[in-house]
């Protein structure tokens, strides 16, 4: 049952409850129970060694100690509460007890599990949409302008046709990288670490960022450095280049399709922090409770923007949102104080 949901976020708290119940917690009450006999009480002693080669020192005095305590609990509480009153005898009462609690467990697992695999069917049903999507309006695009250049060649218009095969290209190249941005947020519950793992400068690497996101005229227009040349906010971080390129791509896809076509897209440096800020139409509230959710996704947000979420914590950071609906969205980009040097 412990084993299922080790992968949480306190898989320690787990691993520790796993210990107490089974080593001293069970060793003592077996012990006490059998009349202290001395084959459980090598079980017991056996156990407890076992505590300490499982556990740390200090975590292994504490759990051994409260082991002790609630199996004496357990087993006094059951001599004067529950004993007088079961007319059972205590084997049957046992065996009733343990399958109980073993139907519990399976129970448990059985829809943890089910549960897990719905959720991860519905984020492959949002991921493939996703991908139909951004694939399926280039697809369109480019068959409109090859019909353009057959009539240019009919015409023999040349610079219509080089205005569309033009326009093909520019499609082609932002409907790969959008593909490219959707398929990167698989890879981001790898524990291993990337290559290219090391100590960067912020500005260096957003400047590279938005020198390979593909953007036409008027959407560069939108988006501005604000602190590219401001050498007293630079800091450098540990982490890898590409993941925070890819952090960037989601951020910057995002507010270019969703904040509106005359938004301005503000990136700056403040407090060591990195912030995305445009002035568009906002997130709803109750989009905004559930934006970083894995296999979750409200008018396509979600995916990718849980694929930043696992980057920056890879990173030792976080990722935050602040947006009203109507007034904008800032996301602001949070590296740890002990992954940041400030730059000289």
């Amino acid at each position: 049952m412990f084993h299922e949901i080790y992968s949480t976020k306190n898989p320690n708290i787990l691993w520790n409850l796993t210990l107490f119940l089974a080593l001293p917690f069970t060793g003592v009450y077996l012990f006490i129970a059998s009349g202290y006999n001395v084959i459980w009480g090598a079980n017991c002693f056996v156990s407890i060694i076992a505590l300490f080669l499982f556990a740390n020192l200090y975590y292994a005095w504490i759990l051994g100690i409260s082991g002790v305590l609630a199996a004496i609990t357990l087993h006094v509480g059951y001599n004067w509460i529950v004993d007088p009153i079961i007319i059972v005898d205590k084997q049957n009462l046992f065996a009733t007890y343990s399958t109980i609690l073993l139907s519990a467990i399976i129970t448990y697992v059985i829809y943890h599990k089910f549960r897990e695999d719905k959720i991860k069917q519905k984020a492959l049903e949002i991921l493939g949409r996703s991908i139909a999507h951004d694939v399926t309006s280039p697809l369109t695009i480019n068959l409109l302008s090859m019909e353009l250049i057959k009539q240019s060649l009919k015409d023999k218009d040349y610079k219509n046709i080089d205005k569309h095969i033009h326009n093909l290209e520019q499609c082609n190249k932002q409907a790969m990288q959008d593909v490219d941005i959707m398929l990167s947020s698989i890879k981001a519950d790898d524990s291993i670490k990337p290559k290219d793992w090391g100590e960067y400068s912020i500005i260096k690497c957003v400047s590279d960022a938005l020198d390979k996101y593909f953007m036409n005229e008027e959407q560069r227009k939108q988006v501005s450095i604000l602190d590219k040349d401001n050498k007293k906010k630079d800091f450098t971080f540990i982490g890898s280049n590409t993941l925070l390129c890819h952090v960037i791509f989601n951020l910057l896809k995002n507010a270019l399709k969703y904040a509106g076509d005359k938004a301005k897209i503000e990136i700056f440096i403040k407090n060591s922090k990195l912030h995305f800020k445009d002035d568009g139409y906002g997130i709803e509230e109750e989009v905004l409770t559930n934006l970083f959710q894995k296999y979750a996704t409200t008018g396509g947000h979600g995916v990718g923007l849980n694929f930043c979420k696992e980057a920056m914590r890879k990173m030792g950071g976080n990722i935050t949102c602040n947006s009203v609906k109507g007034k904008g969205a800032e996301f602001i980009i949070n590296f740890n104080v002990p992954h940041i040097r400030k730059k000289k």
